[in-house]
C-alpha cells in the first residue's frame, strides 16, 4: 500500500507546483500558447474561491501573464465548474486507424483524477483540432476571457 504512495510522490509533477489543473492551446505554425493555469491556494480555496492565471506566449516570442479570481468575475467559478465535464476519448484500440496531424492546434487538459476519495493520479488529455476536447478548451478560454487583469488579487486577509 505504501509503495504506491512513494512511488507517486516520486515522479515528477506533470503541473506547475503551484497549479492544481491546467488547460492549454499550442498553435503549431504560429508557435504560440494559451495555457491556464487553476491556482492552489488554501487561502483561496478555504473561502471557496479560485485563482487563475494566464500565459500567453506569443508569435514574437514574448510571454505575458494575467490573473483572475472568482471573487471579481465569475466565468472563473464556472470554468472551475466545468473541469467536472471535461469531454474524454475513446480508447485506443491496437486496430483503429490513427490519423496523424502535423499542424494545427494541440490541446489539452491536465488534472490530478481519482475515485471517490481514494489517492489520485495524473490525468493528461490530448486532442488536435476539431474535437470534443477542442471544443472545451476553446469555450474555457473564451468564458474566462473578460476576467483577466495585469495584477494577481492577493487572498483575503484572516479575521
Amino acid at each position: 500500500m505504501l509503495l504506491p504512495i512513494l512511488l507517486q510522490s516520486s515522479s515528477p509533477s506533470f503541473l506547475p507546483d503551484d497549479a492544481w489543473a491546467r488547460i492549454s492551446a499550442d498553435v503549431a505554425l504560429a508557435r504560440s500558447s494559451t495555457t491556464i493555469d487553476f491556482i492552489r491556494d488554501d487561502a483561496d480555496a478555504a473561502e471557496g474561491e479560485y485563482t487563475l492565471r494566464l500565459t500567453v506566449h506569443d508569435p514574437a516570442g514574448l510571454t505575458t501573464n494575467r490573473w483572475a479570481t472568482s471573487r471579481t468575475c465569475r466565468g472563473v467559478q464556472e470554468a472551475v465548474e466545468a473541469l467536472g465535464s471535461v469531454p474524454f476519448p475513446s480508447v485506443q484500440m491496437p486496430r483503429d486507424a490513427t490519423e496523424i496531424v502535423m499542424d494545427g492546434v494541440a490541446y489539452s487538459v491536465r488534472f490530478s483524477a481519482r475515485y471517490g476519495s481514494q489517492l489520485g493520479g495524473p490525468l493528461e488529455l490530448r486532442s488536435n483540432i476539431g474535437t470534443p476536447l477542442a471544443a472545451f478548451v476553446d469555450r474555457m478560454i473564451a468564458t474566462v476571457q473578460p476576467c483577466w487583469s495585469s495584477y494577481r488579487l492577493l487572498p483575503k486577509p484572516e479575521r
